[in-house]
């Protein structure tokens, strides 16, 4: 896993389907970002925490019927899934989270 540098935040596409990903970590931590393979894995998406202590953050891709699979990144260098939604071993033998765009 390299290591990450905050980036950019990169706009969203048209606000057809917001997705709002949430996090409830197991320990307490500094920062919490997300990446998806909606843009290959480049981008690290910020999450923030709310009052009742999970992090997130609501993206907006583009109604497409693509599946999205998507992992959270922990103080920059833990990769972990939520475990409360839908998993799925996915190309390489990674789990990754999983969450299915309707088609427009």
């Amino acid at each position: 896993q390299p290591h990450l540098q905050p980036r950019q935040h990169m706009p969203p596409g048209r606000p057809n389907f917001p997705i709002r990903f949430w996090l409830r970590p197991e320990r307490p931590v500094q920062s919490v970002y997300l990446r998806w393979s909606y843009d290959d894995w480049i981008n690290d998406y910020p999450l923030t925490q709310n009052a009742q202590g999970e992090w997130e953050v609501t993206l907006y891709p583009l109604m497409d019927g693509r599946r999205i699979e998507f992992k959270f990144i922990l103080d920059q260098v833990e990769w972990v899934c939520n475990e409360q939604q839908t998993t799925q071993v996915c190309l390489g033998g990674f789990r990754n989270n999983v969450v299915y765009v309707p088609d427009d």
